[in-house]
């Protein structure tokens, strides 16, 4: 039988990486579908690495976080993204939050390094009809980062053509044909369709490129996708534990296993699989010579103290109409509670665990009934052996494989590594619908097991064993969803009103020559003046922004 190996997830953080020039002075700019929302709204953004013709040759972070933030530094709402030269996103802004003008904050773990004044932030404005509280600009906070209004940006690029018409019918079919005539390079860019007005200029402030790590933070860059950090601890005394094991199983659907030495500081790093919901992990550790252990987990958002200039929200008369409008549109969708489709959702299914196949299974319910669970594994499971060292009990799997003797095996519950044997020989067997035996060596980061042994329950419920002492169950966010810029009820039911305040959103195109990508989006049903904004990257790596007016009647 060979040698079991599982790829490598996780790494000891023995030192923080050096910096380089590929990694230093990562920068990006975080462009809006509008600047004004009502609460209730999500606001969708795209987030774009500032020279996106370099981006695919270098190794960046590939985990944005976004928050929504009031002048202060609280945070009301989070997510984070995958990267790519550009990535979008989407975050709804709370139903009780004060009107007033807020902002997005933008950062990579890897630009932690550099604090809050190397991350990239843009305002937005915020009306909520439910609250009658407004936030009021505090003239004596003393700002982080001095903030400017919105890129310098050229024309549209001459090698880009947008054809469309000036007029269009109520509910109406409209087809975007955009035409790229440069052969060197791709554009890079975002598109919203917006009613005229409802995308000003805004605050924000993009980080420079070329500062110096500050001293004692070591954030190493998540250039695999989303990671958990944290440090092992004597419970007792505080001091780090080095070298503890430190195991990890994801919960649910996902049923992933991962498991490494922390270093010499008790400081572990672990990569978690690509996942857009929730997910529950259970975080154990163990040390033979340390009984007593506490996991800290490391706030995976930024919580440094942040201060940004404080504006006061300011409408024109001109806006009152649109700003109205909309105030109504988010109404009617509450009442309404029309969805917006979401892209990137997963559906749950049934997976295998992370080793797959096992070797063997043993269903209880195929055999007598019997006392305890030391009897099933003694009498009906020969792949397993129950043993007694130093007084105490061991569990050793069997198989052809040599090395087998020589490790302990990975004992699961429901996929949850356990460390204490009495602790399983004393599960009730009418809990246990079954056994699955690995009889060969299994190898994750830098621990070797003896094979692996998974009990699994009848109803999910571990068997109601004690759980290590040491175990944290953490509900850990996970990339977030990305709306579209459709509404299902416009097209799919044209009696349901047209609620949208974004017409449309695509937050990333990417155009070739030679190709003519087409976007398509339904005209709304209230007449007036609307605006194609298209904003981005041209070939020289030059931020460009330009706006098509369009007439509803």
């Amino acid at each position: 039988m060979g040698l079991l190996l599982a790829s490598l997830y996780s790494w000891s953080q023995n030192a923080p990486l050096p910096v380089t020039d590929r990694l230093e002075g990562e920068s990006y700019l975080i462009l809006t579908d509008r600047s004004i929302y009502v609460a209730g709204e999500n606001i969708r953004f795209s987030v774009f690495y500032r020279s996106p013709g370099k981006a695919s040759e270098t190794d960046w972070s590939k985990v944005g976080y976004v928050e929504l933030i009031s002048p202060a530094g609280a945070a009301y709402a989070r997510t984070k993204i995958e990267l790519d030269s550009a990535a979008g996103g989407s975050l709804t802004v709370p139903m009780d939050l004060p009107s007033g003008t807020y902002f997005l904050k933008a950062y990579t773990r890897w630009m932690r390094n550099y604090g809050p004044s190397a991350y990239t932030y843009v305002s937005v404005d915020v009306v909520n009809p439910y609250v009658k509280i407004v936030l009021h600009p505090d003239t004596l906070l003393e700002s982080t980062v001095s903030l400017s209004r919105s890129s310098t940006a050229s024309g549209i690029p001459e090698a880009l053509h947008l054809e469309m018409p000036g007029r269009y019918e109520k509910r109406s079919l409209v087809n975007l044909n955009f035409i790229w005539d440069n052969p060197l390079l791709p554009l890079e860019c975002c598109v919203t369709v917006i009613p005229e007005g409802s995308l000003k200029k805004q605050w924000e402030y993009v980080t420079v490129s070329g500062q110096s790590v500050s001293g004692g933070r070591g954030y190493i860059p998540e250039t695999r996708g989303i990671s958990i950090t944290g440090r092992i601890e004597d419970d007792s005394t505080g001091i780090p534990v080095p070298f503890a094991m430190v195991y990890i199983s994801l919960m649910g659907d996902e049923r992933g296993f991962f498991c490494n030495y922390a270093d010499s500081s008790g400081r572990f790093f672990f990569t978690l699989p690509d996942s857009h919901k929730e997910q529950d992990l259970f975080i154990s550790a163990h040390h033979n010579e340390v009984a007593n252990l506490r996991i800290n987990i490391d706030h995976d958002f930024c919580m440094e103290p942040l201060s940004l200039p404080s504006y006061p929200l300011q409408i024109d008369t001109s806006d009152e109409a649109f700003i109205q409008a909309m105030v109504v549109n988010a109404q009617i969708r509450d009442q309404y509670s029309v969805p917006e489709e979401e892209q990137g959702m997963q559906e749950a299914s049934e997976e295998d665990y992370f080793y797959g196949e096992p070797t063997s299974v043993v269903h209880f319910d195929d055999f007598i009934k019997l006392p305890t669970m030391e009897e099933y594994l003694t009498e009906v499971t020969p792949q397993v052996s129950v043993r007694r060292s130093n007084h105490r009990k061991k569990l050793q799997v069997l198989g052809p494989h040599p090395d087998l003797q020589f490790y302990d095996p990975l004992i699961l519950v429901d996929g949850v590594a356990v460390f204490d044997v009495e602790a399983v020989l004393g599960i009730s067997p009418g809990y246990i619908e079954r056994l699955e035996v690995v009889e060969a060596p299994f190898v994750r980061g830098n621990l070797t097991f003896g094979g692996i042994l998974n009990i699994i329950s009848r109803k999910g419920d571990m068997g109601y064993i004690d759980l290590p002492s040491s175990g944290l169950l953490v509900n850990y966010n996970m990339f977030g969803t990305v709306p579209s810029g459709r509404q299902a009820s416009l097209v799919d039911n044209p009696r349901m009103p047209d609620v949208r305040n974004t017409i449309y959103w695509n937050p990333h195109i990417r155009i070739r020559q030679g190709e003519e990508p087409e976007l398509t989006f339904i005209s709304p049903e209230v007449r007036g003046n609307y605006q194609v904004v298209v904003r981005g990257f041209d070939s020289s790596g030059s931020y460009f922004e330009s706006s098509y007016s369009f007439l509803v009647d």
